[in-house]
């Protein structure tokens, strides 16, 4: 049975009602159910670069760069995200043929004196960017975000977060101008755009209450923040059409269409330090159907599968190990697929093991999709411009035949073999909560 497009798939999944409108941990209500209801119906915003969207994969890398690291795991992506804030090795991987991207966050900014202090790893170069030090809250502590008691909100309200870092309210005087100025400064040394992390921002700020800072035209800080990242977008963009902004919400939030290329999903399908996979199928088709009409608009929507701990936290460099249970070789074909067969990108933070046999799908190119969502007795598949990605959801090992196939062999990754196609179809089987990709010459 071939479904007309993901989009269509409202019968094959339950759509919850929308709960009540959001609040922040103080109670108040962020506002943000009813802009993402009006943007369901209005513009989305400009599209993404060709470059991105057409990438299947991407990856992030926030430990130290070295040219060990970038020859024998970052060469070959489209995408990396976590480039160092350095001129240097952005060079480098453009020299290899790697676009790179920085991290940065509009929710927390460094106190640099601080931060030296608490002597933390910093191969991220975060104590010498020239946004952070524009955002330098030894210079401007009026910029911090203050609780209902008086106090400085620290990021995700955790005493023990690394020293130097803060919640920000960024309705406060000086600040947007300051991070623009950051942004454009972070950018001349010439990465091809911005990976904007916590794009959660804690809507409400006392400040002005105990006199600590007023707000710009009375706004709180989630008003003050989406104004901030919309303006970051229009500047990013200004500088060069083909530089992308990518926000990380943890969760695809249509009001930031907009104002970005690309959103993730974090988290997805695997997630944690000590790895928990989820299969549940339903929610998998959720997000492929929420996310169609920015696909079909330009938009990119980047998945993150945690199949471990990653190397590095930038919040807290000591807070993962490497423990628990690895992943399975299923677990990392199945992630892949599902996020392939939604027309989104996907990553695992090199979060698979050394010489994991998930990590063949690094280097796995099927191209841009060819047709819709198809189903053939429970499984899916999607045909791609170079294979075909199938995705078997339930827990039952399962075998279908696959018709109308316009090459001569292709080759099972999972399997690592070549499988001919006869009089242009195939017979296919495939474990259950498992995904597999055949893939052409």
């Amino acid at each position: 049975m071939k479904l007309a497009g993901i989009g269509s798939l409202t019968s094959l999944v339950r759509i919850d009602p929308m709960p009540g409108a959001p609040q922040d941990e103080d109670g108040f209500e962020t506002s943000e159910r009813k802009s993402s209801n009006q943007q369901e119906v209005t513009h989305l915003g400009s599209p993404a670069p060709d470059w991105l969207t057409s990438a299947d994969v991407y990856n992030g890398w926030y430990s130290a760069w070295s040219e060990e690291v970038l020859r024998t795991r970052l060469k070959g992506f489209p995408l990396i995200v976590g480039v160092p804030h350095s001129a240097r090795w952005i060079e480098r991987a453009h020299q290899s043929q790697v676009r790179v991207i920085h991290y940065i966050s509009f929710y927390k900014a460094l106190n640099i004196s601080e931060a030296k202090k608490a002597a933390w790893p910093d191969p991220q170069g975060f104590l010498t960017s020239p946004l952070f030090r524009e955002l330098d809250l030894g210079k401007h502590p009026e910029w911090a975000l203050y609780t209902k008691e008086g106090a400085v909100r620290r990021p995700f309200d955790k005493s023990d977060y690394p020293g130097g870092w803060e919640q920000v309210c960024t309705a406060s005087p000086g600040f947007e101008e300051a991070a623009l100025r950051g942004v454009r400064n972070l950018l001349e040394l010439g990465a091809d755009g911005l990976f904007i992390d916590n794009v959660h921002p804690t809507s409400h700020c006392y400040g002005p209450a105990f006199g600590k800072h007023t707000h710009v035209n009375s706004m709180d800080n989630g008003e003050a923040f989406r104004k901030l990242i919309a303006d970051v977008y229009a500047l990013v963009k200004k500088i060069s059409a083909k530089k992308i902004v990518a926000l990380n919400p943890g969760h695809v939030n249509p009001i930031y269409w907009p104002s970005c290329d690309a959103m993730m999903y974090e988290s997805y399908v695997c997630s944690g330090a000590t790895y928990t996979c989820s299969h549940s199928w339903d929610p998998i088709l959720q997000k492929a159907r929420a996310c169609q009409q920015a696909l079909q608009s330009g938009k990119a929507v980047l998945t993150l599968s945690y199949m471990g701990a990653p190397s590095y936290d930038v919040g807290n460099p000591s807070s993962h190990d490497t423990s628990g249970q690895p992943p399975s070789k299923e677990d990392a074909f199945y992630c892949y697929a599902c996020s392939r067969i939604s027309g989104f990108l996907w990553a695992d933070w090199f979060t698979l093991p050394p010489n994991h046999p998930g990590q063949v799908l690094y280097k796995i190119r099927v191209g841009p999709p060819l047709g819709a969502l198809e189903q053939i007795e429970g499984i899916y598949l999607r045909r791609f411009r170079r294979g075909i990605v199938i995705v078997n959801p339930s827990e039952e090992r399962k075998q279908i035949r696959i018709t109308r196939i316009q090459t001569s062999e292709l080759r099972d990754i999972f399997a690592g073999e070549i499988v001919d196609v006869n009089g242009g179809s195939l017979s296919v089987e495939i474990a259950g909560q498992s995904g597999r990709v055949l893939a052409s010459s």
